[in-house]
């Protein structure tokens, strides 16, 4: 598996200085596949296909301000439906009951490139 530039960063940067130097996420300028993913046990796990779309300062998702540590997803292909959103808002606590909508999601759980992710079956219980 190879990380997302996101998920390299030194241990001894603090992520406001990593995130400042090395946000990839600033220079997008048109939507752009990927991968999100939660993090479970200190391993992530790939739980929808959508598109990170480009930084807007002022930006807005279902009426919240866009927080700077996280961007703006769609979420098109759901893998795993049971998973827990890690931005929940207006009462959508699952992966499963946002399908086809926007979202807010942890800049270090985007995966811009198809990278391989463990997938595990802990969600499902299979």
């Amino acid at each position: 598996m190879r990380d997302s530039p996101l998920l390299s960063r030194r241990r001894d940067q603090s992520s406001c200085h990593s995130a400042e130097l090395n946000d990839p996420f600033k220079e997008l300028q048109v939507p752009t596949a990927c991968r999100l993913a939660v993090l479970e046990f200190e391993n992530l796990i790939t739980v929808v296909e959508g598109m990170v779309w480009p930084w807007v300062e002022g930006k807005k998702v279902h009426n919240t301000p866009l927080s700077p540590q996280n961007v703006q997803v769609s979420i098109d292909k759901i893998i795993e439906s049971t998973a827990p959103l890690p931005v929940p808002w207006d009462g959508f606590q699952r992966i499963g009951e946002v399908l086809g909508s926007f979202a807010q999601w942890p800049k270090q759980l985007v995966l811009l490139r198809l990278d391989e992710v463990n997938n595990s079956n802990y969600f499902t219980g299979k």
